[in-house]
Protein backbone atom coordinates (compact mmCIF):
# COMPACT_ATOMS: atom_id res chain seq x y z
CA UNK A 1 0.00 0.00 0.00
CA UNK A 2 1.32 3.61 -0.94
CA UNK A 3 -0.44 6.64 -0.25
CA UNK A 4 -0.20 10.43 -0.90
CA UNK A 5 -2.11 13.17 1.38
CA UNK A 6 -1.79 16.77 1.41
CA UNK A 7 -4.19 18.66 3.75
CA UNK A 8 -4.95 22.60 3.79
CA UNK A 9 -3.41 24.46 6.94
CA UNK A 10 -5.86 25.82 9.10
CA UNK A 11 -9.04 23.41 7.58
CA UNK A 12 -10.19 19.99 7.81
CA UNK A 13 -9.53 20.10 4.07
CA UNK A 14 -7.29 17.15 2.67
CA UNK A 15 -6.92 15.45 -0.92
CA UNK A 16 -5.43 11.91 -0.76
CA UNK A 17 -4.22 8.89 -3.54
CA UNK A 18 -3.44 5.67 -2.58
CA UNK A 19 -2.34 2.74 -4.65
CA UNK A 20 -2.52 -1.12 -3.32
CA UNK A 21 -1.51 -4.21 -4.37
CA UNK A 22 -2.33 -7.85 -3.12
CA UNK A 23 -0.70 -10.56 -4.41
CA UNK A 24 -3.20 -13.99 -3.47
CA UNK A 25 -1.13 -17.34 -3.63
CA UNK A 26 -4.73 -19.41 -3.36
CA UNK A 27 -8.54 -18.88 -3.32
CA UNK A 28 -11.18 -20.78 -1.67
CA UNK A 29 -14.28 -21.87 -3.88
CA UNK A 30 -16.92 -24.73 -4.00
CA UNK A 31 -16.67 -27.00 -7.20
CA UNK A 32 -18.32 -30.74 -7.73
CA UNK A 33 -15.76 -32.93 -8.49
CA UNK A 34 -16.32 -36.56 -9.63
CA UNK A 35 -15.46 -38.82 -6.91
CA UNK A 36 -14.62 -42.93 -6.59
CA UNK A 37 -16.52 -43.87 -3.21
CA UNK A 38 -15.37 -47.17 -3.37
CA UNK A 39 -13.94 -46.66 0.18
CA UNK A 40 -16.91 -46.38 1.49
CA UNK A 41 -18.87 -48.80 -0.41
CA UNK A 42 -19.37 -52.47 1.48
CA UNK A 43 -20.77 -54.50 -1.75
CA UNK A 44 -20.95 -57.80 0.17
CA UNK A 45 -23.22 -55.93 2.75
CA UNK A 46 -25.25 -54.87 -0.13
CA UNK A 47 -26.41 -58.36 -1.66
CA UNK A 48 -26.57 -57.02 -4.86
CA UNK A 49 -24.19 -55.83 -7.62
CA UNK A 50 -23.20 -51.92 -7.94
CA UNK A 51 -23.23 -50.74 -11.46
CA UNK A 52 -20.42 -47.73 -10.53
CA UNK A 53 -18.77 -45.86 -7.79
CA UNK A 54 -18.23 -43.05 -9.20
CA UNK A 55 -20.68 -40.23 -8.10
CA UNK A 56 -20.22 -35.82 -7.72
CA UNK A 57 -18.89 -34.60 -4.30
CA UNK A 58 -19.04 -30.77 -4.02
CA UNK A 59 -16.67 -29.11 -1.38
CA UNK A 60 -14.47 -25.98 -0.97
CA UNK A 61 -11.38 -26.67 -2.97
CA UNK A 62 -8.32 -24.20 -2.78
CA UNK A 63 -7.74 -22.36 -6.34
CA UNK A 64 -5.48 -20.36 -8.12
CA UNK A 65 -4.46 -17.30 -6.67
CA UNK A 66 -3.31 -14.16 -8.42
CA UNK A 67 -3.53 -10.25 -8.27
CA UNK A 68 -5.61 -7.59 -7.23
CA UNK A 69 -4.52 -4.09 -7.48
CA UNK A 70 -6.88 -0.57 -7.17
CA UNK A 71 -6.28 3.22 -6.94
CA UNK A 72 -8.65 5.64 -5.00
CA UNK A 73 -8.48 9.20 -5.31
CA UNK A 74 -10.55 11.10 -2.40
CA UNK A 75 -10.81 15.26 -1.39
CA UNK A 76 -12.65 16.79 1.20
CA UNK A 77 -12.81 20.28 0.60
CA UNK A 78 -14.19 23.20 2.47
CA UNK A 79 -15.16 26.04 0.40
CA UNK A 80 -13.94 28.33 3.41
CA UNK A 81 -10.34 27.98 1.67
CA UNK A 82 -11.98 30.02 -1.27
CA UNK A 83 -13.88 32.30 0.54
CA UNK A 84 -15.11 33.59 4.50
CA UNK A 85 -18.50 33.86 3.43
CA UNK A 86 -18.86 29.99 2.22
CA UNK A 87 -17.80 28.82 5.42
CA UNK A 88 -19.58 25.24 7.07
CA UNK A 89 -20.26 24.71 2.91
CA UNK A 90 -18.27 21.99 1.38
CA UNK A 91 -17.94 18.63 -0.83
CA UNK A 92 -16.39 14.90 0.00
CA UNK A 93 -16.00 12.97 -3.13
CA UNK A 94 -13.61 9.65 -3.65
CA UNK A 95 -13.18 7.68 -6.63
CA UNK A 96 -12.13 3.98 -6.24
CA UNK A 97 -10.66 1.94 -9.36
CA UNK A 98 -10.08 -1.99 -8.93
CA UNK A 99 -8.76 -4.79 -11.25
CA UNK A 100 -7.98 -8.27 -10.56
CA UNK A 101 -6.96 -11.42 -12.21
CA UNK A 102 -8.54 -13.88 -9.92
CA UNK A 103 -10.94 -16.01 -11.61
CA UNK A 104 -12.84 -18.43 -9.86
CA UNK A 105 -15.23 -21.87 -10.93
CA UNK A 106 -18.47 -20.73 -9.82
CA UNK A 107 -20.59 -22.66 -7.37
CA UNK A 108 -22.52 -25.84 -8.95
CA UNK A 109 -25.83 -24.03 -7.70
CA UNK A 110 -25.00 -20.88 -9.54
CA UNK A 111 -24.19 -22.14 -13.09
CA UNK A 112 -27.49 -21.24 -14.15
CA UNK A 113 -27.08 -17.62 -13.29
CA UNK A 114 -23.72 -16.96 -13.73
CA UNK A 115 -22.62 -19.53 -16.35
CA UNK A 116 -19.72 -22.44 -16.00
CA UNK A 117 -16.99 -20.61 -16.93
CA UNK A 118 -14.66 -18.58 -14.68
CA UNK A 119 -16.02 -15.86 -13.05
CA UNK A 120 -14.47 -12.66 -11.35
CA UNK A 121 -14.23 -12.39 -7.61
CA UNK A 122 -17.93 -11.73 -6.33
CA UNK A 123 -18.70 -8.31 -4.64
CA UNK A 124 -16.26 -6.22 -6.80
CA UNK A 125 -16.89 -3.55 -8.76
CA UNK A 126 -14.51 -2.02 -11.27
CA UNK A 127 -15.15 1.50 -10.51
CA UNK A 128 -16.89 3.09 -7.25
CA UNK A 129 -17.57 6.43 -6.82
CA UNK A 130 -18.96 8.48 -3.98
CA UNK A 131 -19.90 12.25 -3.46
CA UNK A 132 -21.20 14.24 -0.79
CA UNK A 133 -22.33 17.56 -0.53
CA UNK A 134 -22.98 19.27 2.65
CA UNK A 135 -23.22 22.70 4.83
CA UNK A 136 -22.74 22.67 8.69
CA UNK A 137 -22.54 25.56 10.76
CA UNK A 138 -24.19 26.12 14.89
CA UNK A 139 -25.50 22.69 15.25
CA UNK A 140 -27.41 22.71 12.01
CA UNK A 141 -26.10 19.95 9.08
CA UNK A 142 -27.43 19.37 5.76
CA UNK A 143 -25.80 16.66 3.90
CA UNK A 144 -26.55 14.86 0.28
CA UNK A 145 -24.71 12.08 -0.81
CA UNK A 146 -24.67 10.04 -4.35
CA UNK A 147 -22.50 6.76 -4.46
CA UNK A 148 -22.44 4.79 -7.83
CA UNK A 149 -20.95 1.53 -8.59
CA UNK A 150 -20.47 -0.64 -12.00
CA UNK A 151 -21.47 -4.17 -11.81
CA UNK A 152 -20.60 -6.92 -9.70
CA UNK A 153 -21.58 -10.93 -8.67
CA UNK A 154 -23.09 -10.65 -5.72
CA UNK A 155 -24.45 -13.01 -3.37
CA UNK A 156 -28.38 -13.37 -2.87
CA UNK A 157 -30.99 -15.67 -2.02
CA UNK A 158 -32.32 -18.29 -4.62
CA UNK A 159 -36.00 -19.38 -5.01
CA UNK A 160 -35.53 -22.83 -2.84
CA UNK A 161 -33.80 -20.05 -0.01
CA UNK A 162 -30.04 -21.24 -0.85
CA UNK A 163 -27.39 -18.56 -1.39
CA UNK A 164 -26.30 -18.23 -4.94
CA UNK A 165 -24.11 -16.13 -7.19
CA UNK A 166 -25.98 -13.58 -8.91
CA UNK A 167 -25.29 -10.36 -11.64
CA UNK A 168 -26.29 -7.73 -9.81
CA UNK A 169 -26.48 -4.17 -11.61
CA UNK A 170 -24.65 -1.30 -11.01
CA UNK A 171 -26.60 1.35 -8.25
CA UNK A 172 -26.52 4.91 -8.61
CA UNK A 173 -27.79 5.64 -5.27
CA UNK A 174 -28.32 9.57 -3.91
CA UNK A 175 -29.68 10.01 0.08
CA UNK A 176 -30.29 13.12 2.48
CA UNK A 177 -30.30 14.02 5.77
CA UNK A 178 -30.82 17.23 7.92
CA UNK A 179 -29.92 17.59 11.41
CA UNK A 180 -29.79 19.86 14.24
CA UNK A 181 -27.94 19.88 17.62
CA UNK A 182 -28.39 22.32 20.45
CA UNK A 183 -25.87 23.49 21.88
CA UNK A 184 -24.91 24.13 25.76
CA UNK A 185 -26.58 27.40 26.42
CA UNK A 186 -30.02 25.66 25.53
CA UNK A 187 -31.83 23.94 28.18
CA UNK A 188 -32.43 20.92 25.49
CA UNK A 189 -28.25 20.67 25.25
CA UNK A 190 -27.37 16.91 24.70
CA UNK A 191 -30.72 16.31 22.21
CA UNK A 192 -30.05 16.16 18.54
CA UNK A 193 -33.18 16.06 15.64
CA UNK A 194 -32.18 13.49 12.57
CA UNK A 195 -34.11 13.53 9.64
CA UNK A 196 -32.98 10.91 6.83
CA UNK A 197 -34.07 9.96 3.30
CA UNK A 198 -32.96 7.17 1.43
CA UNK A 199 -32.36 6.32 -2.46
CA UNK A 200 -34.56 9.48 -2.88
CA UNK A 201 -34.82 8.41 -6.87
CA UNK A 202 -36.37 5.21 -6.40
CA UNK A 203 -33.28 3.66 -7.87
CA UNK A 204 -34.46 -0.58 -8.32
CA UNK A 205 -31.93 -3.64 -6.98
CA UNK A 206 -31.67 -5.42 -10.09
CA UNK A 207 -29.57 -8.76 -10.80
CA UNK A 208 -29.67 -10.72 -13.81
CA UNK A 209 -28.57 -14.53 -15.20
CA UNK A 210 -25.44 -13.88 -17.63
CA UNK A 211 -27.66 -11.41 -20.01
CA UNK A 212 -29.29 -8.06 -18.78
CA UNK A 213 -32.56 -9.46 -20.31
CA UNK A 214 -32.71 -12.22 -18.28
Amino acid sequence: DVSWEHYFQGTKGYVAAAFYYKDLQTYIFTESRTYDFSSFIDTADLGFPVTTTMGQFTAPYNGKGGNMHGLELTASIPFELFSESLRGFGVQANATFNASSITIPPDPVATSSVGSSNIDLPGLSKHIYNFTAYYSNNGFEVRVNNRQRSDFIGEISSFSADRTLRYVEGENITDAQVSYQFDEGSSLHGLSLLLQASNLTNEHYRTYAGEKDR
